[in-house]
């Protein structure tokens, strides 16, 4: 009998153990630098039906029919981008911006939550542009879409949606989140400067070479840590312990000025989104060129392993 019970407490503890380094703590319990701007399915359940929560569905309309969070918003991908640019993928103008969020019916004042169906890697690129663009109550859903129906709550296929038009305005552009190539350029092995590849190990080195890149490769003096370094299993965000280890391995710390990059300034806004959000990292300028207009615009060049 106290084999059996010894056993059952065991078996209990290696559980609990297992669990903690898969699963997530509450949002609060993590050690964040600024927990506000995440949002566990748990509240967002509680609140989405409040007037001033607006829900972002950041993918396309295809996949929203398939379900989604009721209530939420459908937003393209491509509506939050300047397809007019050279370069696939760069963000959309203040303007472009204003006017979607004044179609979609959001206002100033309106919490907004934003998730998508991919570990949050498209909607950190609507937390980041809209932080940029002044909207400061913007969260993203701890663990995406992918947590909320492991949870059970509730979703939609069909939903007849219509929205009446606010008057939006773009707040003050915080122009400090984002670089251009000439700054990432004179960035490289600069004291206090570190730009980091959020990529595939096999971009970083040149091995993989991705449609709209001119080369295989990496900006020089670049490190590199994978965006999804920062996930557990479940797709919750790790705790500011853990992300701070994994960061501070490569040197990528607070008292630098940091400049994530990937292939379009997707991955590396959901880095941007750990180092600033998260650990309070006071300097993160998101490339938002990044690889594609690296790679085609005869700049130097690293390749191979790194030392």
């Amino acid at each position: 009998m106290k084999k059996k019970i010894y056993l059952s407490i065991f078996l209990g503890v290696l559980l609990l153990v297992v669990s903690s380094s898969v699963f997530a703590a509450p949002i609060v319990d993590r050690g964040y630098t600024s927990p506000e701007n995440l949002i566990s399915s748990e509240e967002l359940n509680t609140i989405r039906k409040n007037e001033d929560v607006k829900i972002i569905d950041f993918r396309s309309n295809v996949d929203f029919l398939k379900g989604h969070i009721p209530g939420a918003i459908q937003i393209g991908r491509d509506e939050f981008e300047d397809t007019n640019a050279k370069y696939n993928y760069i963000m959309a103008s203040p303007e472009k911006i204003e006017n979607l969020l004044q179609e979609k019916g959001i206002k100033n004042g309106d919490l907004i939550v934003a998730y998508d169906a991919s570990n949050n890697l498209w909607s950190s690129r609507v937390w980041w542009i809209l932080k940029m663009y002044g909207h400061n109550n913007v969260k993203l859903l701890d663990g995406a879409l992918g947590k909320w129906e492991e949870l059970g709550y509730e979703t939609k296929m069909v939903e007849f949606q219509s929205y009446e038009e606010s008057n939006y305005q773009i707040g003050p552009i915080n122009k400090d989140m984002v670089a251009d190539m000439e700054e990432v350029e004179n960035s490289i092995d600069r004291e206090n400067s570190l730009i980091l590849d959020t990529r595939g190990r096999g971009e970083y080195t040149g091995e993989v070479v991705l449609d709209g890149a001119g080369q295989g490769g990496r900006i020089p003096s670049s490190v590199w840590i994978e965006w999804t370094a920062a996930l557990n299993k479940d797709g919750t965000f790790k705790s500011a312990e853990e992300l701070k280890e994994i960061y501070q391995q490569k040197e990528v710390t607070s008292e630098k000025t940091v400049y994530p990059y990937c292939q379009g300034a997707i991955r590396s806004c959901h880095t941007t989104f750990v180092l600033k959000a998260l650990l309070g990292y006071p300097e993160v300028k998101n490339y938002d060129g990044s690889w594609v207009e690296w790679s085609n615009e005869n700049m130097p060049i690293a390749a191979g392993e790194s030392n």
